[in-house]
């Protein structure tokens, strides 16, 4: 390609960009449909190391829309059969059909987005043609996600848009030999480690994958709901038919009121471990970090003059601390209504700025199952040691005495072994920091045992904090003891 760029002293305002670009987000009608010229292309499927991503998907801001209900009202409005939300941005993104958007389908121009933080456009080369997005102050342009088939069509788009604005980043392929470049972002860099970002369906077209394949399944749904109907109608016909089987009279038998039982075997539902694992309940990890994502999200306000430096999920509730740069008090008070309703706000001795919300983690308890030493030290070397800091301690529980139990005549009873708590069973403490997020690696977590005490991430450094026990069976307690 030839070499070609222009310095134009223009500044960008980011309201009268969207407001001047054909998109009007007040608008649930009208203007939109010039906004959204681009669901008639149906280039919306990048291909990256044999893996479909969307792009081609329609951004706007989220102007007074506070539930994911309205963001989907607005997607019906615009004839869109797919939105989509970004992390810690306001702003949703909407895809079509029509593009071979599918349920579930991964953004790049968003994965890109929260990767390259500012202001900055650029082409990305995929394996079946060349990806344009346009970012301006962390949102992404209404037209800033384009794909072109032919490497031509997309030069001449970025150099078309380098002269309209003058972009603080730039980044193109180098062979491309553009005088102002930042140098060339590969796919594989902002795809590695992000929270990713997902279409989800608007109606059951969207859902099923499209009109004929929702039809399909209606008609399935149907013919087995008509067979499920058929055999129960059968079987209380054909029971009818059926003759009654007359029951021969039993002979008498004497019982001796001398009867003693037999003696009760000890087993497992005897062991006071197994009694415990019958009554007690234990967090799911997974739900319990999609919980913390989730409010994580909530609590993730950009307040201007204030630095957020860390997020923690502990318990039953989530908090977010605000440390004080530039900013003032009243800047802050004036910021305290962008909060969800529910959300505990609290002034520090130190200037500082805490917000806190209670989960509700009830729904997430489940049946408690314990591991095995051995095994769980196998699973934590195999599932994290690559992957992060990872310090395991052993935690030995003090032995406790068996409880002398009196009969209702002072007399002494044989000792019973004391209840099973989660404080007196042995446990591995584990503790470790990484650079991914619980997006990337919550299923690593499925173990056996382990209950979270806490999930802290530090936005300075970006990185995660993962503190975790693990209840393990104890030495006298065999699991696979069975009662003959």
């Amino acid at each position: 390609m030839p070499s070609r760029d222009k310095d134009i002293d223009e500044t960008l305002d980011i309201v009268d960009f969207y407001e001047n670009d054909g998109v009007d987000v007040e608008d649930e009608g009208g203007s939109i449909a010039n906004g959204l010229s681009d669901f008639d292309n149906d280039n919306g499927i990048l291909l990256h190391n044999d893996k479909k991503y969307a792009v081609n998907i329609i951004w706007l801001l989220q102007a007074d829309i506070t539930s994911n209900e309205t963001v989907y009202k607005k997607a019906k409005s615009i004839g869109a059969d797919f939105y989509c939300n970004r992390s810690f941005v306001d702003q949703s993104g909407y895809g079509s059909l029509k593009k071979k958007h599918k349920m579930g389908m991964v953004s790049v121009a968003a994965a890109a987005a929260d990767s390259l933080i500012g202001e900055w456009h650029g082409v990305f080369k995929a394996d079946n043609g060349w990806l344009y997005i346009a970012v301006h102050a962390d949102m992404i342009a209404p037209d800033g996600d384009k794909f072109f088939v032919h490497e031509e069509d997309a030069y001449n788009h970025f150099i078309e848009e380098s002269e309209k604005f003058k972009w603080p980043k730039r980044y193109a392929p180098e062979h491309w030999d553009i005088k102002i470049n930042d140098g060339e972002v590969f796919l594989d860099q902002i795809l590695s480690d992000v929270s990713f970002t997902t279409l989800k369906p608007v109606g059951l077209d969207a859902l099923f994958g499209g009109t004929a394949n929702k039809n399909l399944a209606l008609g399935v749904g149907v013919i087995l709901l008509g067979l499920f109907i058929f055999y129960i109608f059968s079987q209380a016909m054909f029971s009818s038919l059926v003759p009654t089987r007359e029951i021969a009279a039993r002979p008498g038998i004497a019982i001796s009121e001398n009867l003693i039982a037999p003696p009760r075997l000890e087993g497992v539902r005897d062991h006071p471990v197994e009694m415990f694992l019958q009554t007690e309940q234990i967090l799911n990890p997974t739900k319990f970090m999609n919980a913390c994502i989730e409010s994580f999200d909530n609590l993730m306000v950009s307040i201007p003059g204030w630095n957020i430096s860390a997020m923690k999920c502990r318990g039953n509730f989530s908090e977010a601390i605000w440390n004080k740069g530039v900013g003032s008090l009243e800047i802050l008070r004036n910021y305290i209504g962008e909060f969800p309703f529910g959300v505990n706000k609290t002034y520090g001795s130190n200037g500082d700025f805490l917000a806190s919300q209670i989960i509700q983690m009830g729904s997430f308890a489940e049946a408690v199952t314990l591991s095995n030493r051995e095994n769980a030290i196998l699973s934590l070397n195999q599932k994290f040691s690559s992957l992060s800091d990872l310090q395991v301690r052993d935690i030995t529980p003090q032995p406790v005495n068996a409880q002398q139990l009196f009969n209702s005549e002072g007399l002494s009873t044989e000792p019973v072994a004391p209840p099973v708590t989660f404080d007196s069973l042995p446990a591995l403490q584990v503790s470790m920091t990484s650079d991914l997020s619980p997006t990337n690696i919550k299923q690593n977590f499925n173990l056996p045992g382990l209950k979270f005490n806490y999930i802290e991430w530090d936005l300075k450094t970006g990185r995660w904090t993962y503190d975790y026990t693990i209840y393990l069976y104890p030495d006298d307690y065999q699991p696979n003891k069975t009662t003959k």
